[in-house]
């Protein structure tokens, strides 16, 4: 039986997994973790890497498959609740 992504991830990787999932950038997290500029980086990297993603954001809201099985489709944007991109995203809407 094979691990899911979310189950190779580290415990780092899901700290970082779910700061990307409240917008923060790589300069917020390695400030928030008291990490590296570098160290952010290369979590944010294996976790794209780990759950097969091409971006951050599409990592911010990536949900294990069990999760989403009942939809059978990616979640849209509208779907995601609202903490999942947090108070950056909001910001930035409001501004355009």
């Amino acid at each position: 039986m094979s691990k899911r992504p979310f189950d190779v991830l580290t415990p780092r990787e899901r700290e970082v997994l779910a700061l990307l999932g409240h917008g923060l950038t790589n300069e917020e997290i390695a400030h928030r973790l008291d990490i590296s500029l570098d160290g952010a980086k290369y979590h944010v990297s294996q976790i794209l890497s780990k759950l097969g993603v091409p971006t951050r954001e599409e990592a911010a809201v990536w949900r294990p498959e069990e999760r989403r099985a009942a939809k059978r489709e990616a979640p849209r944007l509208a779907d995601t609740p609202e903490p999942v991109l947090g108070d950056r995203w909001a910001r930035f809407r409001k501004a355009s």
